[in-house]
C-alpha cells in the first residue's frame, strides 16, 4: 500500500491510497469506505485492513 497527500504542501488534510498489483506490475487506486477517493491515513489504514480479513 502506498499513500500520497493532496494538500497544499504545509498541512495535508486529504490522502489517497493505492495497492500494487503484482499481476499488472502498477498501482492501483483505491476507494475509502465511504465511497471517496480522499481521506484520512487512518482510514486509509481501516480500509487496508479489510482485505486482510
Amino acid at each position: 500500500m502506498t499513500m500520497w497527500e493532496r494538500g497544499n504542501g504545509r498541512y495535508p488534510l486529504h490522502w489517497g491510497f493505492a495497492f500494487y498489483a503484482y499481476s499488472s506490475e502498477k498501482y492501483e487506486l483505491s476507494v475509502f469506505p465511504d465511497g471517496s477517493f480522499t481521506g484520512t491515513p487512518e482510514d486509509a489504514f481501516a480500509a487496508a485492513a479489510m482485505y486482510l480479513q
